[in-house]
């Protein structure tokens, strides 16, 4: 619902206070919603990845969706999506999540109208077994926006 960029930087060590020199750093979508779509699609499973998508930095989740042939069904926002930065070293991984965006009311309607297209009432009411052999899930996951 409210994917983020994780930004992962290598150190030797990490000590507070001090300037580093980063040994390696990689940058990927992420969030736990588009984790775990990634993770179905590496299975072979078709899905679908709903949310809020900031347009500032909406390529990095566009890339990566049509990349791992995940459909995007996100609501276009304002803003830039969070990014969470992972600091790892000897020692562990110390995380720091930045804040993601921020949602009007508007935004929400959008994004809880595309439940219709899971979950469409007049069919919702009843269940076919032999006509639907294949079980829908769907899966809430991750961070709220703010509002």
């Amino acid at each position: 619902m409210n994917p983020a960029v994780d930004l992962t930087i290598k150190l030797d060590k990490l000590r507070p206070g001090e300037v580093h020199r980063a040994e390696t750093s990689s940058i990927r979508a992420g969030g736990k919603g588009v984790n775990v779509s990634t993770n179905i699609a590496g299975y072979g499973i078709d899905n679908t990845a709903s949310g809020f998508l900031g347009s500032g930095n909406a390529d990095i989740f566009e890339r990566h969706l049509l990349n791992m042939n995940i459909r995007n069904d996100f609501v276009r926002v304002e803003g830039v999506n969070r990014t969470n930065i992972k600091i790892v070293d000897a020692a562990g991984t110390t995380d720091v999540n930045l804040n993601g965006l921020s949602v009007s009311q508007r935004d929400m309607n959008k994004l809880l109208s595309k439940s219709n297209t899971f979950f469409p009432v007049k069919r919702a009411r009843r269940f076919y077994p032999v006509a639907f052999p294949l079980v829908l899930r769907l899966i809430f996951i991750g961070a709220l926006p703010k509002n």
